[in-house]
């Protein structure tokens, strides 16, 4: 279940200012993504997909969308390592799962021979779980889930940069927290060393620099204390 920006903030355990910082960033991520995915299925629609545009193309422009919002976060954005990294994570799995799915599709003889060709469409011919990929509800996900890791990953830093020597995973502790991160509530580890939660390393909730996979990540509302 999708909440909007405000419902899901506000059941995280973080203070009002933050919630409506992350509440604003949200929404310009939203607003971007939902732009990318309207152009990148018009692309779809005219057989410019991997035709007229590569995939490197789309994932420059997404690395780039990331690094901009990143930036609207924090300070010194293009020095930061960690956010790049992430940028370049986050463009490839968006692109590859765009991808993935759009070669999945099967008796759809209009829509595989536009992607053979690149010869144009009409919306119709585009199958429901393809629009799926771009629509407004998915923009929304990664709007929340990558809010989310931009300042965690901001909270993360300023714990480690406090002197504090260890760090605490929080849950919320309701009927929405997944089985893997009730189990982490209270978890303590040295600053230096990662978090276990589902047999995945995390230096922070939301945190996929280590290989935690997405069902660990995505719309994760814990905390780190």
């Amino acid at each position: 279940m999708i909440y909007n920006e405000i419902e899901f903030f506000d059941a995280m355990n973080i203070l009002k200012s933050e919630k409506e910082e992350r509440v604003k960033l949200s929404r310009k991520i939203k607003k971007s993504m939902d732009e990318f995915f309207a152009k990148q299925l018009l692309d779809i629609i005219f057989g410019a997909f991997l035709h007229a545009i590569s995939s490197q193309q789309y994932r420059d422009e997404l690395l780039d969308l990331y690094v901009a919002m990143a930036g609207a976060a924090m300070d010194d954005i293009a020095q930061d390592r960690e956010v790049i990294a992430k940028a370049e994570r986050f463009a490839n799995y968006i692109q590859e799962t765009t991808e993935k799915n759009i070669q999945a599709v099967k008796g759809n003889s209009r829509f595989e021979l536009s992607r053979q060709i690149g010869t144009r469409m009409t919306k119709t011919d585009i199958p429901s779980e393809i629009n799926r990929l771009f629509s407004s509800e998915r923009a929304l996900e990664i709007a929340l889930n990558e809010t989310n890791w931009i300042y965690n990953y901001i909270q993360h830093q300023n714990i480690k940069a406090s002197g504090q020597l260890t760090h605490t995973w929080l849950s919320q502790e309701d009927e929405r927290v997944r089985p893997s991160h009730a189990l982490a509530d209270g978890q303590t580890v040295p600053i230096d060393q990662p978090f276990i939660v589902g047999g995945y390393q995390l230096l922070f909730p939301g945190d996929d620099s280590l290989g935690a996979p997405a069902r660990e990540v995505v719309l994760c509302r814990c905390v780190e204390v």
